[in-house]
């Protein structure tokens, strides 16, 4: 595969199952991620990185390196795909990834060909995301499972915008569609305090 993968885990453990696992796939440049410009630098190199995290390395690392790839001023590593490797994916970190803005979590079994199949689906194909000033990633109102995170006033947010996008390994982030969505303002009646059967006056 013509694309990077960094790895965000330990050292041995689930982190070198997933770095053996990458290498397996295919990847063209399989390292352990250390910073935002590392990864800012490499997408000059192979436009579609994958980060990949191990769920153990717990929710604030999860939560503070997905923020700084989400939000990164580099709009091939803010569309790159973001998967968490979970062996026991409790609620905690089933809620934090979604709430982070991660693509998919992985459950066992791990298998080259199982795995494989999941990160190629992310490239090639239209890709739909949402921005607001505190979130980017897929539309995390409707999380098949999640039902306590799913919004039954859907359509009535606060100012986002809905980017439709396609990731080619020579290419990078292809925009298709960027659409700004304002908030629906709820308008409210005024209401005339004089006394009854009284009119308002032009």
């Amino acid at each position: 595969m013509r694309a990077a993968a960094f790895i965000i885990g330990p050292q041995d453990g689930s982190g070198a199952g997933i770095m053996d696992l990458c290498l397996g796939i295919g990847f063209c440049h399989v390292v352990h991620f250390s910073t935002i410009d590392q990864a800012e630098q490499q997408v000059t190199k192979t436009p579609v990185c994958f980060f990949v995290f191990a769920a153990d390395v717990g929710p604030a690392q999860l939560n503070s390196v997905s923020k700084a790839i989400r939000f990164s001023r580099n709009r091939q590593v803010r569309y790159a795909p973001m998967v968490c490797f979970a062996e026991n994916p409790g609620r905690g970190i089933v809620t934090t990834c979604i709430q982070a803005g991660f693509d998919d979590i992985l459950v066992p079994p791990f298998s080259v060909k199982r795995v494989g199949g999941r990160l190629e689906a992310m490239l090639h194909n239209p890709v739909m995301f949402y921005e607001t000033a505190d979130y980017i990633g897929p539309d995390r109102r409707n999380r098949t499972g999640q039902e306590e995170l799913t919004h039954t006033d859907r359509g009535k947010g606060g100012d986002h915008r809905r980017i439709e996008f396609i990731r080619d390994v020579d290419n990078g982030i292809s925009i298709l569609r960027n659409d700004f969505r304002q908030a629906t303002r709820h308008q409210v009646p005024e209401r005339f305090n004089g006394s009854p059967g009284a009119t308002q006056s032009a």
